[in-house]
């Protein structure tokens, strides 16, 4: 896999992030990913600690319902030429009546799907097949990439506290939003950069001319030029989620944005995003450090920590 010790450097034509430059890797974090939640969400099911609203409502979108268009439906028209739809649908919806057995059985289909695609022998030819998801279209294997930020998300909301969600997940999740971000970008001709750094963990992506270039590791690329977004785990995924109060995590230091008018020019490409309020809400942010007292007072104090 492509790590950060090395020069980011341009992407080139049919660069396609980290489905082109390390596809068997980004498979086994999508298996890995996949097995390991499911996992443990059967251990904190047997153990009763598991809110069956919550756990509809994050876990639930993850599932392939009857009667909706499920994983599986997903990649067959990406993989057998067949109509792509051009307006994908939204997430998933279970029933309102859904018990625990009911969301882990559709939890179990879509993780079948994802697996029963990449014990095909042929599957890499098919990774960056165009894949229409509730995001708009993908390349394929960026789209089950994308669904390991969902089981990251997912996880958090479901434990009492950040610390006990599993870091590993955390880590792969950060590193698949960055990613998808750089898709999303390439996808809009939007020319730009953007990091996502995390205690050990840093992960960049860059898009130019429609193709996007995607670098982890523990530092940045060594020639790396853009904005910079620096956070705990948690803290990332919550911004990417929607979910993070991101005005007052600024105030209190647990965010540090640098480069903030070239966050601002990745705006487009986040408004392009269908029903993905992760995105809208790390522009949000950008927008709302500049809105807020004397822009250029507020670029010269990015990076620092307010004093109380």
């Amino acid at each position: 896999m492509s790590t950060s010790s090395a020069p980011f450097g341009q992407p080139t034509d049919g660069d396609r992030g980290l489905a082109s430059s390390a596809p068997e890797h980004v498979a086994e974090v999508v298996r890995r990913s996949w097995h390991e939640f499911s996992t443990w969400l059967t251990q904190a099911h047997l153990d009763g600690t598991l809110d069956l609203a919550t756990t509809k409502e994050v876990v639930g979108q993850l599932g392939s319902w009857p009667h909706q268009r499920t994983m599986a439906d997903l990649i067959a028209e990406a993989t057998t030429g067949g109509e792509i739809a051009t307006t994908p649908a939204g997430p998933a919806q279970p029933p309102i009546d859904a018990t625990f057995a009911d969301i882990m059985a559709a939890f179990a289909r879509t993780q079948r799907a994802i697996s029963d695609w990449l014990d095909q022998p042929d599957w890499g030819t098919d990774a960056l097949l165009p894949a229409a998801t509730p995001l708009g279209r993908l390349p394929l294997l960026t789209a089950l990439h994308g669904t390991v930020h969902q089981l990251a998300v997912a996880q958090l909301a479901l434990v009492d506290q950040p610390e006990q969600a599993n870091p590993a997940l955390l880590t792969a999740g950060v590193i698949a939003t960055c990613d998808t971000m750089g898709a999303f970008a390439a996808r809009t001709d939007v020319r730009g950069s953007l990091a996502l750094v995390a205690p050990n963990t840093t992960v960049a992506t860059r898009a130019a001319d429609g193709n996007w270039r995607t670098l982890t590791g523990s530092t940045l690329p060594t020639d790396y030029r853009g904005p910079v977004v620096t956070a705990t785990l948690p803290v990332l995924l919550g911004i990417t989620s929607g979910q993070a109060d991101v005005p007052r995590l600024y105030r209190s230091g647990d965010i540090r944005v640098d480069d903030l008018a070239g966050l601002l020019r990745l705006a487009p490409a986040m408004a392009e995003v269908p029903g993905m309020p992760s995105l809208g809400a790390v522009a949000t942010a950008t927008k709302w450090v500049a809105n807020t007292g004397s822009l250029l007072s507020r670029l010269s104090n990015l990076g620092r920590r307010p004093r109380n």
